[in-house]
């Protein structure tokens, strides 16, 4: 995992240790498809489509035995499910623990974080908020071109967030010529200290010119 900002005076350790207290170990869901199984040593996180092991602290001792109950615990999950690994967690050689016990390593991916008052805010790109469902079905089929998937589940829940007083989560979508360009969602973790940015789906023609 990479943690990034151009703010001088950031504490690389605090802000990992604020992030897995509020994003991993103390994630909550208003969703109330999203079911969070949680103990003293994981937190396992299930939604229709979805399964992951969001956050673990397991002593190097044990931790082969552990691993083993988790995996199984993950193979019986109906949906796709996987290890959330970051690179600061123990014991340092858990990824490579991960493998022998049959799990299979994904993209490597990287996790940037931001002040929200020092992002710019100003763009000559035309966005809107999919806050109507003919926009949520804008944003499902930009993603399924964009992608070259179905994101029909992600539209079901975006809707459903929107019959919600204070969504929780919300998709955005750039226009470019009139047309959809490119899309991202925002959740809005219970916690106040992050929201998440996920997606990032850009049709061809569009993509390098920063839309997302």
């Amino acid at each position: 995992m990479g943690c990034c900002s151009d703010n001088a005076g950031v504490n690389r350790d605090e802000l990992l240790r604020l992030f897995d207290r509020r994003m991993r170990r103390g994630i909550a869901s208003a969703d109330p498809t999203v079911r969070i199984e949680r103990d003293e040593k994981t937190v396992l996180v299930v939604g229709d489509d979805w399964g992951a092991l969001l956050w673990s602290r397991l002593d190097e001792s044990v931790a082969d035995a552990e691993i083993s109950r988790i995996v199984t615990r993950l193979c019986e999950l109906p949906a796709e499910a996987e290890w959330k690994l970051y690179g600061h967690d123990l014991p340092a050689d858990l990824g490579r623990r991960l493998v022998r016990a049959g799990l299979k390593p994904g993209e490597e991916e990287a996790v940037l974080v931001a002040e929200i008052d020092v992002l710019p805010t100003e763009t000559d790109v035309e966005v809107r908020v999919a806050d109507t469902p003919e926009l949520v079905a804008a944003f499902v089929d930009l993603n399924a071109k964009a992608f070259g998937r179905s994101f029909e589940l992600a539209g079901r829940e975006l809707l459903r967030a929107l019959e919600q007083e204070r969504p929780s989560r919300l998709a955005v979508i750039a226009y470019a010529d009139g047309l959809p360009a490119a899309a991202g969602r925002i959740e809005f973790d219970p916690n106040p200290d992050f929201a998440s940015i996920w997606g990032g789906g850009t049709l061809p023609e569009f993509r390098g010119q920063g839309l997302y």
